[in-house]
């Protein structure tokens, strides 16, 4: 008696296990569908460092008007700073350790 019954239960955990595949296929499938919708045409950075070096080893340029690109990364990494984190470092506002102080 107590085997049938751990026996049924097995099943149904593996009855819920199936299901539990198949709903992470569907949330895999629908990742992969909204990682091409929205992520991908978000990485842009790459194109646009390739195409200023393109740019700036020809030397050319299509419109004379049109100021020259800045130097970017070709790595597609980009530095962001705080600008008054960096004044108060440069005024030697730092404690021993190198970290600037925020007060």
């Amino acid at each position: 008696m107590r085997q049938k019954k751990l026996t049924k239960i097995i099943n149904v955990y593996l009855g819920i296990l199936s299901k539990v595949k198949e709903e992470y296929k569907l949330v895999k499938t629908n990742w992969q569908i909204e990682k091409e919708q929205r992520i991908k045409p978000s990485l842009w950075w790459e194109e646009v460092a390739k195409a200023q070096a393109s740019q700036t080893e020809s030397g050319s340029q299509t419109d004379t008007n049109t100021p020259k690109p800045t130097n970017l990364s070709t790595d597609g990494k980009a530095w962001f700073t705080a600008t008054q984190l960096l004044e108060k470092y440069n005024a030697g506002d730092v404690d021993d350790e190198g970290y600037v102080n925020i007060s």
